[in-house]
């Protein structure tokens, strides 16, 4: 780092702390590494070349915002917890206030949205993919909702008192509810959100016309990038996040198409596994195999389209080929997506 002469040599951190420029956290995207400096309101990007930018952080009422977390978002966008400043002479005024804020990789810009706590501390992408996650170090989770106009929406989830927290990272788990530490207290916790499950999107391969099938937010945010090779993302069903009766579907690589295929069926996977045409990737989302197993299940068809060997996966039978739905068969159950929800 630029700061790096000023260290001392024996690391001594209260004499490095004035000085330094602390980088705290790192995040990854296609291209670049992302990191936050705690102690000089910068974010940093390392690109392929090894070649460093620093940019200032803005919109906030102080030049001491202690950035503690960066993670890469919906459509692109870097997305940044501020922390505050805590020094005892700015204590329980705005300027020790918190927040999040987006930042643009294109224009190299901040969008700020500062908050009403302080401490801000860990961040993640949440179910639906224009809503993000984070928190603070003592007092609560937030989802804040945003779209190219700005925030739309911000909801508080205040924590039980235990004392001190000081929480600093934050995680979505396969059941869809969001995980968090709390370092002072020897306590990692649950917030169990109120959506009935991770919703299943279709991509459609650009070249190939071949379907990819994700319920994870994370690789959502990758498909979505117009780089990616995938496109119209079509939301599917609710893969729900716990029951006894659900299963995981099996995800496997079909090394002569090219396609990326699921099964529940014990057979049909062991049959896939022991041949050399696939490739088993792992577990993805979950479903049932019994209309019986819940109400409200709908069934999910697998279909193969001839024109190009591709299998497609659908809930309703209007939007493919009369041709093709007729010799398709149910390959599993789930939930409906709510008509009055939105995740994408």
């Amino acid at each position: 780092m630029p700061t790096r002469p000023e260290i001392a040599p024996n690391f001594d951190h209260e004499l490095v702390k004035p000085k330094a420029s602390a980088p705290i956290y790192v995040d990854i995207d296609d291209d670049n590494a992302w990191f936050v400096n705690l102690q000089t309101n910068q974010i940093g990007r390392i690109d392929p070349q090894g070649q460093m930018r620093l940019f200032e952080i803005e919109g906030f009422d102080t030049d001491n915002t202690r950035l503690i977390n960066v993670f890469q978002g919906p459509d692109g966008f870097i997305w940044v917890t501020i922390e505050g400043d805590n020094s005892p002479a700015v204590e329980n005024t705005q300027q020790s206030l918190g927040g999040i804020a987006r930042f643009d990789p294109t224009t190299e810009t901040f969008e700020a949205y500062p908050q009403k706590l302080s401490k801000g501390a860990g961040v993640v992408l949440g179910v639906k993919d224009s809503s993000v996650w984070f928190q603070y170090q003592e007092e609560a989770l937030v989802r804040l909702t945003v779209d190219d106009s700005g925030r739309t929406d911000q909801q508080t989830f205040p924590l039980p008192d235990i004392g001190k927290r000081v929480m600093h990272r934050i995680a979505q788990g396969p059941d869809s509810n969001m995980w968090f530490t709390s370092l002072a207290a020897d306590v990692v916790s649950r917030l169990v959100t109120d959506q009935q499950g991770l919703p299943v999107y279709g991509f459609d391969q650009t070249q190939t016309g071949d379907q990819y099938l994700s319920a994870l937010p994370m690789e959502w945010t990758h498909l979505l990038q117009p780089e990616s090779g995938y496109d119209s993302p079509d939301p599917l069903f609710l893969s729900p996040s716990a029951g006894d009766e659900v299963i995981a579907t099996s995800r496997l690589w079909d090394r002569l198409t090219g396609q990326t295929v699921w099964t529940i069926d014990c057979d049909e996977r062991n049959s896939w596994q022991s041949s050399c045409r696939y490739e088993w990737l792992g577990e993805d989302f979950r479903v049932y195999d019994d209309l019986s197993d819940a109400s409200g299940l709908i069934p999910v068809y697998r279909a193969l389209d001839a024109d190009d060997a591709s299998l497609l996966w659908y809930t309703d039978p209007r939007f493919v080929d009369a041709s093709i739905h007729a010799d398709s068969s149910v390959a599993w159950y789930a939930y409906a997506i709510p008509e009055n929800a939105t995740f994408g």
